[in-house]
C-alpha cells in the first residue's frame, strides 16, 4: 500500500476535459439569460396550485406568504453559474461569480418582496396566463406587461444581466475599461 497515490478528488472540469461549453466565459451570462424561460413557468404552476388558498382582493389575490414562497423555489436554478466558479480560466471564474451574483439578485428580490408583504402576497390577476389556445400568447404578454413589484424588479435585473454581458469582455481585462486614454476593443476569439 505504500506505493499507492491518494486520489484527489477531481472538479467537473477535470472530468469533461477541455470543453468549450463549460470553460467559456459567455456560458454563466447565457445561463442566467435563459433561465427564466424554466424559472418563470414553473413558478406560475406553482402559484395556479396555490390558488385555492387564496382570497379575491380589490387589487388582485391575496395568497399566503408561504405557498408564494414556495413557488418562488424554482429560481434556485439561477445559483447555477456559480459552478462555473470551479473553471481553469481565470475569466470564467470572474463570469461565474458575476453572473452567479446576477441570478442571486435575481432570487433574492422577489423573496424579500414576498416577506416583507406579510402574511399574505398580492398577485395580480394579470400576471397569472390563462389556459387555453393562446395561454403562450398570453404569457408572452404577461412578461411584457406591466406587472407587480416583483415582476417588474425582476425584468429590470434581466435587462441589467444582459448589459453586464454586453460589457463584460471589457471589463474583465486586466487593465480595466481604458488603457491610454482609449476606450479598448473586445477580445477575438479564437
Amino acid at each position: 500500500m505504500e506505493g499507492h497515490r491518494a486520489r484527489r478528488a477531481r472538479t467537473p472540469f477535470q472530468v469533461l476535459g477541455p470543453s468549450p461549453l463549460l470553460h467559456g466565459w459567455v456560458w454563466p451570462f447565457l445561463w442566467v439569460l435563459a433561465v427564466p424561460a424554466v424559472t418563470v413557468p414553473l413558478h406560475l404552476s406553482l402559484l395556479v396550485q396555490a390558488l385555492p388558498s387564496c382570497v379575491l382582493l380589490d387589487a388582485g389575490l391575496g395568497c399566503p406568504a408561504p405557498l408564494v414562497l414556495l413557488s418562488l423555489a424554482p429560481g434556485l436554478l439561477n445559483l447555477v453559474p456559480f459552478l462555473w466558479s470551479r473553471a481553469p480560466q481565470q475569466r470564467t471564474r470572474t463570469a461565474a461569480l458575476v453572473a452567479g451574483t446576477l441570478g442571486l439578485l435575481r432570487l433574492v428580490t422577489p423573496v424579500l418582496l414576498a416577506l416583507v408583504s406579510g402574511a399574505t402576497v398580492t398577485v395580480a390577476l394579470h400576471d397569472l396566463p390563462g389556459d387555453g389556445p393562446n395561454s403562450a400568447l398570453r404569457l408572452a404578454g404577461w412578461f411584457f406587461s406591466v406587472g407587480t413589484e416583483s415582476a417588474a424588479v425582476s425584468r429590470v435585473l434581466w435587462l441589467l444581466s444582459v448589459g453586464v454581458m454586453v460589457v463584460f469582455p471589457w471589463l474583465a481585462r486586466s487593465g480595466g475599461p481604458r488603457r491610454g486614454g482609449r476606450m479598448l476593443q473586445p477580445p477575438v476569439s479564437a
